[in-house]
């Protein structure tokens, strides 16, 4: 239900007023049990403001605001004070006055402007704060993009340490192979059972086991041949496999024959 025109007038009156705010209350209490049109619709307020003068209509607004205020009604983001400020937007070109004063005299976050201006107590602090939230969302997304840029280089110079490490213990161990291919085949395979390496099987050239006959193995003592055959176990295919097959047929031709 829309205001009657004795409550908009008694509202316009008691924007007027330059009461405490103790004083005020008791002098406008009649005004707190019509909190409901507070919050009536938009075009509710477009109506009754067709007839108002722009003084009026500054009054009213000023008038809602504190009664809003005063008696704690309830308004919050379609408090009638949005509306009625819009109103005086679209008849005047300086509202700046008006707005300012309804930001230092209400404690609704969304007067004047329908959105939440947080603490501001003016236009200007209004703008100076949104400015520096700009400001930080922008810094904010530098610093993510630096972030971001910073952990790609990080991943793709740990990637190149990574390869770089990798090249070099590859080479390091086509060098330690080169030394080895300049010792005799039975001590090459008796460095592989060695403890003091942590090296597997399959990381040593398959020529090596392809190399390795009867009259090689015939080197080795049974303790060792059995080492060797418990490296060679965890390779699944090629010459290392094969090999520990021949070793198991000569431990059993050299039991059979009863050769130590």
């Amino acid at each position: 239900m829309r205001p009657t025109s004795q409550v908009l007038n008694r509202i316009i009156e008691a924007s007027h007023s330059d009461l405490g705010e103790s004083e005020w209350r008791e002098r406008y209490s009649d005004l707190a049990p019509f909190r409901s049109i507070n919050t009536l619709h938009w075009s509710d307020w477009d109506e009754v403001t067709l007839g108002l003068s722009d003084e009026d209509l500054v009054a009213l607004t000023k008038g809602m605001a504190k009664c809003e205020m005063q008696f704690r009604w309830s308004g919050g983001s379609v408090s009638a004070v949005i509306w009625l400020f819009r109103a005086l937007e679209g008849r005047v070109s300086d509202t700046a006055g008006l707005a300012n004063w309804l930001m230092e005299n209400s404690d609704n976050p969304y007067i004047p402007f329908g959105t939440n201006r947080g603490r501001a107590a003016s236009i200007s602090e209004m703008h100076d704060r949104r400015a520096a939230r700009e400001l930080a969302k922008e810094q904010n997304l530098r610093a993510d993009q630096d972030r971001k840029v910073a952990a790609e280089a990080a991943r793709h110079q740990k990637s190149r340490a990574h390869i770089e490490r990798g090249n070099q213990l590859r080479n390091a161990w086509q060098e330690t192979l080169a030394e080895l291919d300049q010792y005799p085949l039975p001590l090459r395979l008796r460095i592989i059972v060695c403890k003091e390496r942590d090296v597997a099987v399959s990381a040593y050239p398959e020529e090596w086991a392809a190399l390795t006959n009867s009259n090689i193995l015939l080197e080795f003592t049974i303790t060792e041949l059995i080492a060797l055959r418990v490296e060679v176990a965890s390779v699944t295919r090629g010459e290392w496999k094969k090999l520990g097959r021949r070793i198991d047929l000569h431990l059993a031709e050299r039991q059979y024959r009863g050769l130590s």
